[in-house]
Order: structure tokens, then sequence, then C-alpha cells
């Protein structure tokens, strides 16, 4: 009987030394890992916390316990919302709630956290759900950052920009800010009044010179390459002009005087900063002194005509010229009461045309005349701005055939009586003021008493 030797090639069962071979290697990679992690744990430059799903602390890094003042086993007592500013509680729960459910897998927050002490910090946490294991349950992990500072900072630099702001809207120019395309960056409440908009927002992002200067007085368009503003901040360089003009949204313009100067970041031009003032007041006040001048300056040679000519030819003709100057007509003419008729004689008109009605010497019956009757009987004026729906007497229709639209009579008054009208007649509706008016009726006082002189010179030269 054969007996059967054991096969030499068949290795010996190895199961029970291979598998406590990879256990080893097991235990071994898991307490490196876990090293790791401690190292982790321990070193990191942001603060860890590890709670359980009530929010109560498990661990701490040494990181986190010196951003809050607390040792590891202090916080063992308190929970993450005992320590969490009473404000931001609410929010912060929430959230920590839909992580549980599983809404989420992580969130971040920006909230203050109480220090042991009482101070506040301010802190950005990221927090996530940790899954458990058979022998260790689940945990949330927080992985938080000190944002103090910063948030410092931007509390600063708000208070910053609200000083600025405060500034801008505090300011009765209108002011704004482009960069090298024109582009609006910023402006203030004064701007957007000025240019007839309701909110800033709506100027913000858009080009500045597409909305208010892109025409010119003439009504010729403004290229933005021939712009002052677009010149002075691609030349880098400050702009002043004071007479132009913007255009508000409604489509209607207004003057401005202008300062444009450029904004640099280093030596690189990054935009200009505008201000500029609607001058509308300004330039009125302007106008009413130029004609203030114009007017003494009139009633001046008014006067020296009379001290020098003693011819009422050359009166009138010195009076034509003066007054011309400060007021436009197409015909004015000096008319003398004839008080046995009742009419009013043409004596004296400066016209580049005569005709039936406009007649050196023509009597006017004042019957015809309703307006010159009522000037004589009230020395007081009449301005007449829209001749063709405002006849009222035969002589208005007869006006309004050659042509006239508006006039200003006044009447001539020499020693308390009325001995004749000045009138300037215009073409154009509504030529005249009551400015006007009372300018032609200092004309007509000086007038009216040279006439009246002229008449005793003559009667006692007869």
């Amino acid at each position: 009987m054969l007996r059967a030797e054991p096969n030499k090639d068949k290795p010996e069962s190895s199961a029970p030394s291979a598998n406590s071979t990879e256990r080893r290697r097991t235990e071994e990679a898991l307490r490196k890992s876990e090293e790791r992690w401690r190292s982790v744990f321990e070193n990191s430059a942001i603060g860890v916390a590890l709670t359980d799903l009530n929010g109560r602390f498990l661990a701490t890094n040494p990181t986190y316990q010196k951003m809050l003042g607390y040792t590891d086993e202090e916080f063992q007592t308190v929970s993450f919302l005992e320590i969490t500013h009473e404000d931001y509680r609410e929010a912060n729960l929430a959230l920590v709630t839909e992580l549980l459910e599983g809404k989420r897998e992580q969130f971040q927050i920006e909230k203050q956290y109480r220090r042991k002490d009482g101070s506040l910090i301010w802190v950005r946490n990221n927090v996530s759900l940790v899954p458990g294991t058979e022998s260790i349950p689940r945990f949330i992990m927080a992985l938080s950052e000190d944002i103090t500072e910063r948030k410092h900072a931007e509390e600063a630099l708000q208070k910053s920009d609200e000083r600025v702001r405060l500034i801008l809207d505090s300011a009765a120019e209108g002011i704004f800010g482009c960069d090298p395309h024109g582009t609006c960056l910023f402006c203030n409440k004064a701007a957007v009044r000025l240019l007839g908009y309701d909110e800033p927002v709506e100027l913000l992002g858009q080009n500045m010179h597409v909305l208010e200067h892109h025409t010119r007085k003439d009504g010729t368009p403004f290229p933005i390459d021939e712009c002052p503003i677009y010149l002075g901040f691609h030349e880098n360089r400050g702009v002043h002009i004071d007479d132009d003009i913007f255009w508000r949204r409604d489509g209607t313009s207004f003057p401005v005087e202008y300062w444009s100067h450029p904004m640099l970041r280093g030596s690189k031009t990054v935009g200009a900063v505008i201000t500029f003032l609607d001058i509308t007041e300004r330039q009125k006040a302007e106008e009413t002194l130029r004609k203030s001048e114009q007017r003494k300056h009139s009633l001046l040679e008014i006067n020296n005509a009379i001290i020098n000519n003693l011819t009422q030819e050359a009166l009138f003709s010195s009076a034509y010229e003066a007054i011309r100057r400060v007021v436009s007509f197409d015909r004015a003419a000096f008319l003398l009461h004839q008080a046995e008729k009742k009419t009013l004689k043409l004596l004296s008109m400066d016209s580049d045309a005569e005709s039936e009605f406009f007649r050196l010497g023509k009597e006017y019956d004042l019957k015809e005349t309703r307006i010159s009757a009522w000037v004589l009987n009230n020395q007081k004026s009449v301005v007449r701005g829209d001749l063709e729906k405002e006849q009222q007497s035969a002589g208005d229709r007869s006006l309004v055939a050659e042509g006239i639209r508006s006039y200003c009579v006044v009447p001539l008054v020499a020693m308390g009586k009325s001995i004749g009208t000045f009138t300037v007649w215009s073409e154009s509706k509504f030529r005249y003021s009551e400015a006007d008016a009372e300018l032609l009726q200092e004309v007509a006082n000086q007038v009216a008493l040279a006439i009246a002189n002229m008449k005793s010179y003559e009667e006692i030269a007869r």
C-alpha cells in the first residue's frame, strides 16, 4: 500500500497570518491618520470646534480657545448658541436645523461671538455635519476664522463712505465722477436734481456726455471727442468752462459753469470728477444789471440830448437811438394830445416805412384808440402781448392789419398834465414786459418835460 507523501510544493495555510498583518497595517494607518488629524487640529491657524447635535462642545483646538478666552474644559459646560450674540442666534439655529434635516450639506455664517471676558468678536464660520461610524455618532464641525479686524476696517470704510456721501449730498453744486469712457461712477443728489432725474441709480453706469452734454447751444451735435471734459481727463489736465449748457432728462437745457479735475491712481488717469452749477439765476442777475446799466446810459444820453438839442427832431432822434439799445421795436412814435379835437397827432416816428395808418401828421380819434385814451386819462402804461386775440377797437384792428402783434404805450406827462403818448410796436407777440414799460415811462417823462420846455421857449421867442 502506497502511502501518499505530503505535497511539498503546496504552501501551508497562511490565512491567520495574513489577516493579522492586514489588521496591523490598518491600525497603523488609522493611528497615523489620527496623528495627522490631531496635528492639524492642534496646530491649525483657524479655530476648530466639534459639537454634538445639540450644540454642546465636544472638543476645541487651541486657536478656538484663544479666540474666545475659554479652556477646552470650560467649553464643555456651554453650547455654541450661548456664546453667540443674541442678534444671530435665531438665524444660526435655523441653519443648523436645516443641516441636521439634510436640507444643506454645509453653511457659512458671519456673526459675533461673546468672549469669556464679555467682549465681542466677529467670526466667519464654515459649518458641516460629519457622518458617524459604528463607534462614533454624528457630530458638527465648525471652522472659525476671526474677522474682527476686517469688520472694523469695513465699518471704518463705511463710515468714511457715509461722510463722503454726506459731504456730496450737502453740496449745492452738482457733482459726478466718470471713468475714462465717460461712464458715471458716482453722483450726488444735487446732480440728480439739476439734471431732472429722481434717483442716483438712473445716472450710475450711464454715459454722462450722452445724457447731458450731447448738443451745443446752437443745436448742433456735440461729439464726445470734442467735449472739454473728455479731452481734459485724457490729457490729464483740469478744465473750467463758465458758459456752457447741460441737458435735462425732459429735453430742456440750462446754462452751467463747470469744473473737471482728473482722478489719478499713481500716475495714471482713471477718470474725472465734474462739479457744475446751474447759473440761470446768475445770468438773470447779470442781464438785469446789464439792462440797468444800459437804462442808466440811455437816460443819460436823453438828458444830454435835452440839454444840447433845442429842436424836437434832434430830441426824438436821440431818444429813438438810446431806446433801441435796450428795447427793440419795429416802429416807435411820439404823439401829442390835441385836446380841442380829442385826437392824438403823430408828431414823430421811427420806422422803415410809412403807411396810411402810420403817417406823420396823422391824427387819431381817441374814440377809435381806446387804449391810448385810457393811458392819457389814467397816466399809466399799457402792454399788449397778443393783439390778434386782444383786439378791442378799430385802432387795434388797423394795427393787426399793419402786421403789429404787440405794443407798449406810455403817457407823456409834464407837470402833472398828460400831453401825449409814446408807443413802441413789434411784429412779434409778447415782445414787451412790465420792466420795458417802466423804462419807457422814464424816457417819456424826460421827453415830455423837454417838449413842454420847448413850447415855453417857442412862446418866449415869439
